[in-house]
């Protein structure tokens, strides 16, 4: 009877943890544009500078321009986008938000 209640409870917490996201951290979704508006794969996206115990966060933009950073700490980034040449750019990250932005590089 006993191991019976310690096993649905144990149950029951891990179902809460399952649905539970992680607020102490926020995503940043980063879109890479040409100067004709239109989408660039393979543009590498590095961070420069990143909060306090936050690696370097690099990658490298899908065939839909996107480039998706999960899990990362919040705080402000600086960041360069390499396409045609170099663009920097600035964000903040918000814990237990997902941050949007477009970067406009290059020429058509």
């Amino acid at each position: 009877m006993q191991l019976a209640k310690i096993l649905v409870i144990t149950v029951i917490l891990l179902g809460l943890l399952a649905g539970c996201t992680n607020s102490a951290v926020g995503e940043l979704d980063v879109l890479v544009k040409n100067a004709n508006n239109e989408p660039l794969a393979g543009a590498k996206v590095v961070s420069n500078t990143q909060p306090d115990g936050q690696l370097k966060v690099t990658g490298i933009t899908n065939s839909e321009g996107k480039v998706i950073f999960k899990d990362i700490k919040p705080g402000n980034y600086e960041f360069y986008v390499s396409y045609y040449g170099q663009k920097g750019f600035s964000v903040t990250v918000k814990a237990g938000k997902v941050t949007t932005t477009t970067v406009i590089t290059g020429s058509s």
